[in-house]
């Protein structure tokens, strides 16, 4: 072979191997570029594997919609409740008879409509009361629908029970409104005359079963020994009743004879208190 020959031989062989350190370099270029686009994806899928595990803290569509609901709730009780202390302010006994009765249609008349408005503008400086929510108090129970509010005047000192208003909403769409002076104030002035009267009849029987407290019996003497005690005081005269305050009432015979009895109340029952009526 001739020195021309073996040079272009040599230069041939060169070429051929440059040509496939190229190729090789492409090929390992290539699959480093995949593998690096796998490792993205896996990142990916890693992240949101990441994020189901664990959730971020958020408050939930039902338990933010269940607050909404309970805000607006809260919000209508209050605007109910300004409603009934604006038709009391403005003395409105044919609003405030509709307002009441929507629970039960049969549970006020008007008359009955008048004397809540006298409970509470006797009881309370009318002009300065207000109501306002009451987080606190025993009856609040937003669970079921049912909103406490305290009663104040410019003479509010203390909240007691005739301070209260309680608000509850009932399933069929009822709502009641309670407050002593309209669960039972309404019924105090008859009761007291209807006890004067017995007592002025000299009516035993009727006497003991009116006094008669959640199926207690009332001995016969007792009534007895009632209706001796008053025409003694009042020596046998006529007897009228005059009410002053809260479920307090002056029995009177128009001579400077006075006597004072209360109406008690609670759980749905009413009675009389009285120093006349003996221990049993």
């Amino acid at each position: 072979m001739t020195n021309l020959a073996r040079v272009i031989l040599i230069g041939v062989l060169l070429m051929l191997t440059l040509s496939a350190c190229t190729n090789n370099k492409s090929v390992d270029k290539a699959s480093t570029t995949h593998v690096e686009t796998e490792d993205i994806d896996n990142s990916a899928t890693s992240t949101g594997t990441e994020q189901n595990a664990v959730p971020k803290e958020e408050t939930s569509p039902s338990s933010q919609s269940q607050k909404n609901s309970s805000k607006i709730e809260e919000k209508k009780a209050v605007e109910d409740a300004q409603e009934f202390l604006r038709l009391i302010k403005e003395k409105d006994a044919d609003k405030l008879l509709q307002l009441l009765n929507k629970s039960d249609p049969n549970r006020l008349d008007i008359e009955g409509a008048n004397k809540v408005i006298e409970g509470f503008d006797v009881n309370f400086d009318i002009n300065s009361l207000s109501v306002r929510i009451n987080d606190d108090g025993s009856a609040m129970n937003p669970v079921i629908g049912q909103y406490e509010f305290v009663l104040a005047d410019k003479n509010f000192k203390e909240h007691q029970e005739d301070n209260s208003l309680v608000i509850r909403y009932q399933e069929d769409g009822g709502i009641v409104y309670h407050n002593p002076y309209i669960r039972y104030f309404p019924y105090a002035g008859e009761m007291v005359i209807q006890y004067l009267d017995l007592i002025d009849e000299g009516n035993t029987l009727q006497l003991a079963s009116f006094l008669n407290p959640d199926d207690v019996k009332v001995p016969d003497w007792v009534a007895d020994e009632i209706i001796n005690n008053y025409k003694d005081f009042f020596n046998s005269e006529n007897m009228s009743a005059r009410y002053t305050s809260r479920f307090t009432f002056v029995v009177e015979n128009g001579k400077g004879k006075e006597h004072v009895i209360e109406v008690g109340y609670g759980d749905g029952n009413m009675s009389i208190k009285d120093d006349f009526i003996p221990d049993f």
